[in-house]
């Protein structure tokens, strides 16, 4: 039986200090480009839409600078914050 061989990102789940049970997900892998989550406020977030193109900070990419494309704005509004998906290059 010879290794299968899977192409994707891993996106980290946040579990920093916590208990991991047996079973529990710790990444998740996925096709495609890279994508970066981000929160910002509601208010901001009614201005976005899938396919704007913004600016990702060096910070988000490892030390360097680019421009992303907004993938999906989720409508769900926690706290006065959304979250989006930019998918970076």
């Amino acid at each position: 039986m010879s290794a299968r061989r899977l192409d994707g990102v891993a996106v980290p789940v946040p579990a920093v200090g916590s208990v991991v049970a047996a079973g529990q997900s710790l990444a998740r892998i996925t096709a495609g480009p890279p994508v970066i989550r981000i929160t910002l406020p509601e208010a901001q977030a009614r201005a976005l839409q899938v396919g704007d193109r913004v600016r990702l900070a060096p910070e988000d990419l490892d030390g360097r600078t680019a421009e992303g494309v907004i993938a999906q704005v989720y409508p769900a509004v926690g706290g006065g914050q959304t979250t989006a998906d930019v998918e970076a290059p």
